[in-house]
This record gives C-alpha cells, structure tokens and sequence, in this order.
C-alpha cells in the first residue's frame, strides 16, 4: 500500500485561506464585522454572569421550597435557615473554583460543581441545625431544598453555556485573540481555533521576529508583525486575549510581553515547553525558589485501569440483554433487505498492536474483494454506498452493538481510541506523530475523539485529521479518570439521541 492512497486527500488549501478545516470553517473576515457589533466575554463578565445566573436560581429554588413545604404541610423554617443554605451553596462553589476564570465553559464539569455544592451546603446546613434546634421537619425540609436547588442551578447553567455557544458560533462575543509564534504548534493552535468558533476564540494573526516562510504566506491567519511591534498591533486589531505558542523570541522578551499583557488588561494564556508530556492533573512545588511541575498520569497497566476493564465487562454482561432486542430487530432488516451474513467481520489493531475481528451489523451490500478500495471517508467497508436500512443503522449507532461481545471477549473496552485496520496502521505508523502511543489501552466502543467528532467524516484519512485524532486520542489516555470515562459515556447517549452518526 502506497502512502498517498491513504494520506493523499490532504485539507483544501485555497487562495486567502490558511488554514482549512472543513467546509464549515467560518472565514476570519466573516468574524471580524459579526463581532464588531457586539461586546465580547471578558473573564470577568463571564464570571459575573455566572454569579448572577446562580444567585437568580437559589432565590427561585427558595421561593419553589417554600412553596412545596406547605403543599406537604411541612412547617417553614426560620429566614435565617432559609438564606442561610443558598449563602453556603455559593460559598461551597467558589471553594470548588466555579467562579475562577476559565477559558472554555465543561457542562458536565460544571453540573457535577453544583451537585457537589448542593449536597455539601445540605449537609452542613442539616447537621448544624441539628445541633441547634429540634424540628421535626429537619430532613424533609433539607432534601426538599437540596433536590430544588440543584436541579435550577443545574438548569441555569445548562441554558447559560448553551446561549454562550449558541453566540460564539454566530460569531459574537468572541474574545479576540493573538498569537505570539507562528511555528508548528502556533500554527496548530489557530486551526484548531478558527475550527471550533465555540470555544469563543477569534484568532487575528500571529507575532513571530522571524517566521517561517510558509507561516508568512497570504492567508487569513498572517503574520502581522514581530514581537517588538505588540503594542501597535494589539491596538490596531483590538486584541482582548493573547496565547503564547512556541516563539523564536529569548526568555526575557517573552516575559515582558507577558508582563506588558498584564499591564493592559490582556489575559494571556501559554502553551507549556514538553506540553506533550503534560495531563489535566499536574502538581505546581517550589523547589529553591523554582516552580516544579509534576504531572501525574495514570498508568495504563496499573489497577485502575484493570478495574476499568473488569467493570466494563460488568457493565456489558448487564446491558446486552437490554439491547439484544434492537440488535435482532437490525439483524431481521439486514436480512429482509440484503440477507446474509448479518454481522460484518474485519480485523483490526487493538491494545498492544494485537489484532482482533470486531463486530458490526453489515450495512453495505457485499462487493467482491477485487472491488475494495482504500476508503476516502468514514466507513469501516471500504466504501460509502450504504442501503437505507444501513443508513438507518448508522444514524442510530445500532450497527455498533455486536461490539459488546468484543468487550465481554476483552478484546475491546466501552471507551478508547477507535482501533484502526492493521493495513492502515502500517502507514500511519511511519507517518504521524506518537500514532503508536494509542495502543498503550484497549480499543474502545467509544471515545473522546469520537465525541469529539474527530477523525470522521470525508476528511477522516487526512494527515491533518489524522493527527488530530491521534493527540485527542492520547489525550485520554494520559489524562484518564473514572469521571472521565462517565462524561464520554454521557456525551455519547447525547449523540445518539440526536441521530449523529458515530
């Protein structure tokens, strides 16, 4: 197998476009005159909006409390006991960071925030009543609050990142954001932002002393200056937020653009020397007077991981009688409209580059083996001509579940890196970065590039896509949790029940 076959349909490249994504990446032009008309978020008032928001969902928790004590025929507490447990709710939340500046809103981080605050300001209302008074009512009251106040809280800031999104993808409020270093991850940083306008970031350019040639060519995203020209530029473009990539530029002149950043009002981000080596959970010490980053990863061969895969299969041997229906109801369409066989076998590479038959619901008629070709989009049968029943199977990821026997046989996992075809591994393998580093876990089911909505699609064998999906991939891997792996599974069920394609 020759490289180009898989790696040849690189990204479009157009005049007066640098980097291009997709067909949906929304030009930089195009942002620029939506974001003019509106103020963007800063740090602070999107924090203050958050306090607003969460404060407004206490109150009507607690009118709603009250309102469902004397339904119940529960007696009222004091307006002491009343305030009280909101005022401490709020406490909990910004002891848990809530109301710390952050780049990108998690929904589901945030939501297990209120959860943990909720209960935690139940707790220590309930017990310190407790030891202050005799009501009766005491649990009842308590738990009729608690349940009321998580659930608005939950709702407010469900409907709060929800609109923020909604407005960042229509180019509003988008922070304007400049680059410092117009190399490889530089370059890479742009993309990935002029990708997911949701993350609220509107990149205007880069500042590099001396770019790379190609880094300097016509394009959207272009090189507008060097580092010493800062001030000039941040003014001209309107610069709200500046991220610092790798630069050619010395220590010292970095840390007083940094320094100068703070001195306007800028937030700055920077992306960490070996960033590669670092996960979510990272220690900072002083050492002499040095800051010390340790970066605690999980080891894919330790016990945690061990339990991972043995709850898998508990959870497994639990759900497959629960879906055995819908895959016999499959297995009878596929029969009725293709006939046999019904299941669809091919090899893969899972954990250890060991290979194994996964299992789908066929979806594509049968073709004889001098007609396969090399796939150009994501399909797993070497072409993209599904039948209407096949379609159906896919939009509903019901083609996925004969995958569970692969759990059970522990050839597979619920969550991992999708597992690739052993003749196209041989190539990327050679051709893109750390790609050997997914094996390290078992395969899984699904994913976070997967939930992502990396690596599919008709650019799915892109060597740009493909990269991605490989630094999503080992992102999981080097920053995995137990909680992790449930906000995967949720994001999933969210997905299938709006009928993306998986």
């Amino acid at each position: 197998m020759r490289r180009n076959a898989v790696l040849g349909n690189r990204a479009e490249r157009r005049p007066g476009r640098r980097f291009r994504t997709s067909p949906d990446t929304w030009r930089i032009g195009a942002w620029a005159g939506s974001t003019a008309d509106s103020k963007a978020w800063s740090s602070r008032t999107r924090v203050g909006a958050t306090v607003a928001v969460d404060t407004a969902m206490l109150v009507a928790s607690t009118l709603a409390a009250v309102i469902s004590f004397r339904l119940a025929g529960i007696s009222i507490p004091s307006l002491e006991w009343l305030v009280g447990f909101p005022a401490v709710t709020l406490a909990m939340l910004w002891v848990r960071g809530a109301y710390a500046p952050q780049l990108t809103r998690r929904l589901l981080d945030e939501l297990r925030d209120v959860l943990y605050a909720t209960a935690s300001a139940a707790i220590i209302t309930i017990a310190t009543r407790a030891l202050l008074s005799d009501d009766p009512h005491l649990a009842g009251q308590g738990l009729r609050h608690w349940v009321l106040a998580a659930a608005l809280l939950a709702l407010g800031r469900t409907c709060l990142t929800q609109w923020e999104r909604r407005e960042w993808k229509r180019g509003r409020r988008l922070r304007r954001t400049l680059i410092i270093g117009a190399g490889r991850v530089g370059q890479l940083v742009g993309r990935r932002l002029i990708a997911h306008p949701e993350w609220g970031f509107l990149p205007v350019g880069f500042l590099d002393p001396h770019p790379a040639d190609r880094a300097a060519s016509n394009g959207d995203l272009s090189v507008l200056g060097s580092n010493a020209e800062f001030e000039r530029v941040a003014t001209e473009f309107e610069v709200q937020h500046v991220l610092v990539a790798f630069s050619t530029d010395p220590h010292d002149a970095l840390l007083r653009l940094t320094r100068r950043c703070e001195e306007l009002g800028l937030s700055v981000s920077i992306v960490p020397r070996l960033f590669e080596q670092l996960g979510s959970r990272i220690t900072v010490e002083d050492v002499g007077g040095l800051p010390m980053l340790t970066a605690q990863r999980p080891n894919p061969r330790g016990w945690k991981f061990a339990m991972k895969y043995s709850g898998d299969r508990v959870l497994t041997a639990i759900t497959l009688p629960v879906v055995l229906p819908l895959i016999v109801i499959g297995g009878a369409a596929i029969y009725v409209s293709m006939g046999r066989p019904i299941l669809y076998r091919q090899e893969r590479v899972g954990r250890d580059g060991k290979r194994f038959s996964i299992l789908k619901l066929r979806t594509m008629p049968l073709e004889p083996a001098s007609s396969v070709r090399l796939p150009s989009s994501d399909t797993d049968e070497g072409d993209n001509r599904p039948t209407r029943v096949g379609r159906i199977l896919r939009s509903t990821s019901i083609d996925e579940l004969p995958q569970l026997l692969n759990v059970l046989r522990g050839e597979m996992s619920l969550i991992g890196p999708r597992p690739e075809r052993p003749e196209f591994t041989t190539v990327f393998e050679d051709v893109i970065h750390r790609y050997r580093d997914r094996y390290r876990v078992k395969s899984g089911i699904t994913g976070w590039a997967q939930v992502h909505g990396i690596g599919r699609g008709g650019d799915r064998f892109t060597e740009m896509s493909l990269t991605d999906r490989v630094e999503w991939d080992n992102y999981y891997i080097e920053n995995w949790s137990f909680w992790l792996d449930i906000k995967i599974m949720l994001m999933t069920v969210a997905a299938v029940l709006h009928f993306r394609q998986s």
